[in-house]
């Protein structure tokens, strides 16, 4: 997806994606490359099942590909407001 490979991680049995940078510039160069509705990125479309959150904090960038409610809070908490992707009702 990035230019740095990514760590899965799961949350309430759905996937979490991680990717760190070198540095925080890197980082918000790559987030440029997201599409508003976060299907797109630079050349490349992700098709997925359910609408993705991409949040960024400093040097890592992380995509939740789920909806639970408890699952985006904890993720904006941590990392701050999504910058891209699906925006989540909380359902």
């Amino acid at each position: 997806m990035f230019s740095v490979a990514g760590i899965e991680l799961s949350a309430s049995g759905e996937q979490i994606l991680a990717f760190e940078f070198p540095t925080p510039e890197e980082a918000n160069e790559q987030a440029k490359l997201v599409s508003d509705d976060g299907y797109g990125i630079g050349l490349k479309y992700i098709n997925w099942i359910v609408g993705s959150q991409y949040f960024k904090n400093g040097n890592i960038i992380v995509v939740y590909g789920g909806s639970q409610s408890l699952v985006t809070k904890t993720l904006i908490a941590s990392m701050g407001e999504q910058f891209a992707g699906e925006n989540s009702d909380g359902a």
